[in-house]
């Protein structure tokens, strides 16, 4: 080998392109939240947008109407919140009429948002909290979601549109008008996050592929927890589904039938607790238009709202449910069959009688 190549080092430019780092507060942010500190955002994104850097936001409450990030950058605050109070790097939505969004992320590959707490204040019509949407890439986006706290927007927390190979981890979605997250995008990891009480409910998949969802909270959301539209290869273990006003979890379809499906060790406590009418949606979990899903190892607890069923169930081919445990959280029936399958379907080793049955336990 040359000796050149051997001794070749990165340039400086090469090194300041990973390393430049900016504070909000030098470009004239104030955190008061009185002072309206847009300009300030948006010049710092501004000004490391080709070096591809990072923005520091300190611990304060800024005050901040839509602000665009940029592709490899990222925006980075003081995470100080809990689920139930609003901490550390605070922005609050300004409300201008002009303003659909607080953080526009289209076409941003690479970028990082990270320790921030959202807050609508319930203004405007439909604004979203962030807007990742891809009109325009061709490559994998690998955005990455971590720490926020989403709150309080009048539209979706989280809206995601053609997005894929990103993730979504230790967030809190809470208190939006419209779904905690919109998702229609593939090759995306949700973990660790909690969705409760968002006015359309917790999570709506609209469609998505080869998704992971693990340890993540759906609870008291006004709709169901999770709704998830048409996909395939989507694994979900370990998540809580918890006193629901919809059912707990709907996996279903918008004209085009799922496909390899998993969902194993998931609970389910409470849910469809504003279902009086008996069908489909007065369960904890719904399939409709499935083929090749399993169903294992599930819990079903039983709570002081239980649904008519444990799970509701229509059109499924080459469909796996076995080995869960569902004693005394449904009242009707472990199940409603309401028909259009293949006759290669298995439902057996299912544990558990509705609440207040005097005739014991049953294997459903």
């Amino acid at each position: 080998m040359r000796k050149e190549h051997m001794e070749m080092q990165p340039t400086t430019q090469q090194d300041d392109r990973y390393q430049t780092t900016v504070n909000v507060r030098t470009f004239g942010a104030v955190g008061d939240g009185i002072h309206d500190d847009t300009h300030a955002f948006q010049e710092a994104l501004d000004a490391i947008r080709e070096c591809e850097g990072a923005v520091y936001v300190p611990a304060g409450t800024y005050l901040c109407g839509q602000i665009n990030m940029y592709q490899g950058c990222a925006i980075f605050g003081q995470s100080a919140w809990n689920v139930e109070t609003p901490a550390g790097a605070r922005l609050l939505f300004r409300g201008a009429p002009q303003d659909t969004c607080l953080i526009d992320a289209g076409d941003c590959y690479g970028a990082v948002i990270h320790g921030l707490c959202l807050e609508g204040r319930h203004l405007g019509n439909d604004v979203i909290g962030i807007r990742w949407h891809n009109k325009r890439s061709r490559v994998e986006d690998t955005m990455h979601l971590e720490s926020c706290r989403i709150s309080d927007f009048s539209g979706d927390g989280l809206s995601i549109e053609s997005m894929w190979c990103d993730s979504i981890r230790h967030c809190l979605f809470t208190r939006n008008d419209g779904w905690g997250v919109w998702l229609n995008g593939a090759d995306i990891f949700i973990t660790d996050d909690t969705f409760s009480y968002n006015g359309k409910g917790g999570l709506m998949g609209q469609s998505f592929n080869a998704a992971t969802m693990t340890g993540n909270r759906f609870e008291y959301n006004d709709g169901p927890g999770m709704e998830y539209r048409s996909g395939h290869v989507v694994h979900f273990m370990g998540n809580s589904y918890i006193g629901n006003r919809g059912p707990g979890l709907v996996v279903t379809h918008r004209g085009q039938v799922g496909n390899c499906n998993a969902l194993v060790g998931n609970l389910f406590c409470d849910n469809a607790t504003d279902i009086a009418e008996l069908g489909k949606d007065n369960c904890h979990v719904h399939f409709n238009s499935q083929l090749n899903c399993t169903f294992l190892s599930n819990t079903f607890l039983g709570g002081t709202q239980n649904p008519a069923y444990a799970i509701t169930h229509e059109y499924t081919w080459a469909h796996v449910c076995t080995n869960n445990t569902m004693d005394g959280a449904m009242t009707q029936s472990a199940f409603l069959d309401m028909g259009g399958h293949n006759g290669y379907d298995c439902y057996e080793n299912n544990l558990g009688a509705p609440a207040a049955a005097q005739d014991g336990w049953k294997h459903w």
